[in-house]
């Protein structure tokens, strides 16, 4: 469920059409994320060229020990050459800053779900 601009909610917190078309962007990008159609980024390597398959992770799990991921030997099985999320641009987040606020996103994103 998502607000409709039109509706007035017990909240009474406005909702744009802009808030609606955002949040169904972010939702759209996160989608792509989870299933692998598009890469987290990875700091090792060329920007931008590489990332870690999120859907990998969840489906070939591995024991997750964080300083090998920082380092970058435990997110070598999950790299692949593709598409970097749109949630790597300073664009996406500044369509979301600007939409929401910087403290609201979140706020927005509990109570739109």
């Amino acid at each position: 469920w998502i607000p409709n601009p039109q509706q007035t909610g017990v909240l009474e917190i406005e909702v744009t059409q802009e808030m609606v078309d955002t949040w169904l962007a972010v939702l759209d990008e996160t989608g792509l994320v989870l299933q692998g159609k598009k890469l987290i980024p990875f700091w090792r390597g060329t920007p931008g060229t590489q990332g870690v398959n999120l859907r990998r992770v969840f489906t070939e799990p591995r024991e997750i020990d964080p300083f090998l991921w920082f380092q970058g030997t435990a997110a070598a099985p999950y790299l692949e050459k593709g598409t970097i999320t749109d949630f790597a641009t300073p664009e996406m987040w500044g369509r979301i800053n600007n939409t929401f606020g910087r403290r609201n996103f979140f706020t927005m994103a509990f109570w739109f779900n």
